[in-house]
């Protein structure tokens, strides 16, 4: 997704260097913003996936965990009495 943006930016800058008229660059210039725009939208969005992905995924894992812990300390408090 972002590779697929950043060639559009990269293609968009070719065809800025070498516009002819002023025209053709503010043109160029116009198509470029819009491809790095995608690129900043795109990558939002991954880092959100990502986010929500990780913490779905970790969020049984550590809610185990604090309970093996309340588990242990229950047992540990037993032996102690």
């Amino acid at each position: 997704m972002i590779q697929e943006s950043l060639s559009g930016i990269v293609f968009g800058s070719s065809e800025l260097v070498t516009a002819a008229t002023p025209a053709d660059t503010a043109t160029q210039a116009c198509l470029c913003k819009g491809a790095y725009e995608k690129v900043v939208s795109d990558g939002r969005e991954l880092v959100d996936l990502m986010t929500k992905s990780y913490r779905a995924t970790t969020a049984p894992i550590q809610k185990r965990i604090v309970e093996s812990l309340d588990e242990l300390k229950v047992q540990a408090d037993q032996f102690g009495t």
